[in-house]
């Protein structure tokens, strides 16, 4: 396996004796990182989430989950109750972002009579107390349509709805429930197993430094930390849980079946959480599942390690205590962890998971072709029959042309030479996208020079996708000013009554801003209004004296002749 340099044990400071990898301060450390970071985790951009929350993605989802609906209003998961709620809970909600976007996208008529009712759910305070006082949830909180929960998705079995002031407990819920676990099981710990021989071993992790005063709560901390293994044999009851147990000597015997030695993942926190869902539906559930493709680094045939150079370092022989680990390697190589600022993700083994929901009796709904970086999987416990309207609906919206299809279509037009795309095209582009605003961004530029000479019929077209962008926009931090980006483009294009309605949106948002004031006199002078011209150039200079735009306007409208 070619795992890259390696560091000698010896020469290294242990900051963390071997265990379990579940039970590693790894987790810690990432958990720490999502508790104090809160939202600015996703905004300052260190965890991916442009597609993976965003409308593609959502659209996605929302099309499945009427497949779904349409399954359980033609008995197909048994009786149902439209009276009563289904519920969409989403694990380990984040920004909220997803589910706006979602709840969007979900066509109401479609799903009626049943009301739907999403949920959001994580443990980290400050993202629970973000969705609280965020002004696009508001209305959906309060048409009942979007509740909240702090919920631990690898403990917790029940959930307390903060808006509806109800607990939703297993055997209690009266319709099938949708989960979605969108880029969760890949940020939740996990267990490494290796099958050497036809024995079965858990690698135990120690967390190694070449310094000696590295803290977890280093910044870099997962960029410096190197990881030593060492093999434990592993006992026919290893969890005393039936089902996982059963599970994780299956996938042993699968992968023991090969010549070489193998070592793979086993989220078994994820798979108690299937088992928490399937409990709380009584065993009719639509899983959702968002997450990075792959699996571990390829390890050699015959169970060496390899540095780059392709010299064979030497590997303890397993016995029964798993020998002493004589050397490091960073965790990218062992365990092909990725870093995202201080947080990390792992591949997550989608098929022991689908092994597990079909020893539930249930089934898993993959595409065709392997994804390169989102793979979307849909997890069925209790349909009678063939849910084929859930099917029907998986194959519309992931397979035939998926989010990330879309996405990577997009990618190209993106690059160089986006200035030279005609406004039909940037468009076009943006309604593809979900008239996103992170795409919005993008394409700013390119579309602030072709509407310089747009006909009337572009400029109409373009006003309507703006107001679009704006009513999808959902924020995340206070850094982007949307308003003012989609005013700085109708301007330019004489629709100055339009321009003056956003930035009196950026105003309500960011407070006074000179630039903002100033744009607002230069809408209001062109529109034949002097008074508010001048109220508007008085506060860009009151917030910034010198500012030579705004003096060189108001020396106009003092010259300028009133009529009559």
């Amino acid at each position: 396996m070619n795992r890259g340099p390696a560091t000698s044990v010896s020469t290294g400071t242990v900051v963390e004796s071997a265990r379990p990898l579940s039970r590693s301060r790894l987790w810690s450390v990432q958990g720490d990182y999502f508790r104090r970071s809160g939202v600015q985790a996703w905004s300052s951009g260190d965890v991916p989430h442009t597609l993976t929350s965003g409308p593609l993605v959502a659209r996605a989802y929302a099309q499945v989950v009427e497949g779904f609906v349409a399954d359980c209003a033609n008995g197909r998961f048994g009786p149902v109750d439209p009276a009563e709620p289904l519920y969409v809970v989403e694990l380990g909600s984040g920004t909220g972002r997803l589910s706006f976007h979602f709840l969007r996208a979900l066509d109401v008529a479609s799903v009626a009579p049943f009301h739907v009712v999403y949920i959001l759910t994580d443990l980290a305070e400050s993202n629970v107390d973000f969705w609280r006082s965020h002004p696009r949830l508001a209305p959906l909180f309060e048409s009942g349509r979007l509740d909240l929960a702090t919920f631990d998705a690898t403990r917790d079995a029940e959930l307390r709805l903060e808006r509806a002031g109800v607990v939703l407990r297993p055997g209690d819920v009266a319709n099938p429930v949708v989960a979605v676990a969108n880029y969760l099981f890949d940020v939740i710990p996990q267990d490494l197993f290796a099958v050497e021989r036809g024995r079965l071993f858990e690698e135990l992790v120690a967390l190694v430094a070449t310094e000696p005063d590295l803290a977890p709560d280093a910044p870099d901390f997962l960029r410096r930390v190197w990881l030593a293994t060492t093999r434990e044999r592993v006992g026919e009851h290893h969890y005393g849980e039936a089902d996982l147990d059963t599970l994780l000597h299956d996938l042993a015997r699968l992968r023991g079946e090969e010549d070489a030695a193998e070592r793979f993942l086993f989220p078994a926190p994820a798979l108690r959480c299937v088992r928490h869902l399937g409990e709380l539906s009584r065993d009719r559930l639509l899983l959702l599942v968002g997450e990075r493709p792959g699996g571990l680094p390829e390890m050699n045939r015959d169970g060496d390690r390899r540095d780059q150079d392709g010299t064979i370092r030497e590997t303890p022989e397993p016995g029964e205590d798993g020998g002493v680990p004589s050397e490091a390697f960073r965790p990218a190589a062992v365990l092909g962890l990725s870093v995202h600022g201080g947080s990390f993700s792992l591949p997550v083994d989608l098929d022991a998971i689908g092994r597990f929901a079909g020893a539930r009796g249930g089934t898993m709904l993959l595409p065709s072709a392997l994804p390169a970086g989102l793979l979307i999987a849909a997890i069925l416990l209790g349909a009678t029959g063939r849910a084929s309207s859930t099917a029907h609906r998986f194959a519309l919206a992931v397979d035939d042309a998926g989010p990330e299809d879309l996405f990577l279509t997009m990618r190209p037009a993106l690059g160089e030479g986006l200035d030279e795309l005609p406004l039909a095209i940037l468009l076009a582009l943006l309604r593809v996208g979900g008239y996103d605003a992170y795409l919005f961004r993008t394409l700013h530029g390119a579309l602030a020079k072709q509407l310089a000479d747009a006909q009337p019929g572009g400029v109409e077209e373009t006003v309507r996708a703006l107001d679009e962008v704006w009513e999808r926009y959902y924020a995340l931090d206070d850094e982007t000013d949307v308003a003012f980006g989609i005013a700085a483009l109708l301007a330019p294009a004489g629709r100055y009554a339009e321009a003056l309605v956003y930035l009196a949106r950026s105003r309500a948002i960011r407070g006074p801003q000179p630039l903002v004031a100033f744009n607002a006199a230069l809408c209001h002078a062109l529109l034949g209004d002097r008074e508010a011209a001048l109220v508007e150039v008085d506060e860009a200079l009151s917030l910034e004296p010198g500012m030579d735009q705004a003096l060189k306007l108001r020396a106009e409208l003092d010259n300028e002749v009133r009529p009559g």
